[in-house]
């Protein structure tokens, strides 16, 4: 089965939100061509909710978590120290 980046989810998002449709509808499509683990619909709400606040960006915000970055020279301080 293909695979298909979350970035692609995220344009199909925006499309049915502009198309009127509810989240169930993009998630069942989704589900249905990548298979049932594809997306949550808690995942299509978020992308509505972030819609229906007008940003209407398709990147994604900042968040918590670990970071994209990692500085081994840093972690060697700490280690040592």
């Amino acid at each position: 089965m293909c695979q298909v980046e979350k970035k692609e989810h995220d344009t199909c998002f925006f499309f049915t939100f502009n198309q009127g449709y509810n989240t169930a509808k993009p998630t069942q499509d989704i589900c249905s061509a990548y298979g049932e683990s594809a997306i949550a619909e808690r995942t299509t709400r978020g992308w509505y909710a972030k819609f229906k606040n007008e940003n209407l960006s398709l990147k994604h915000a900042p968040h918590s978590g670990c970071p994209v970055e990692f500085d081994e020279e840093r972690l060697d301080q700490l280690c040592v120290t």
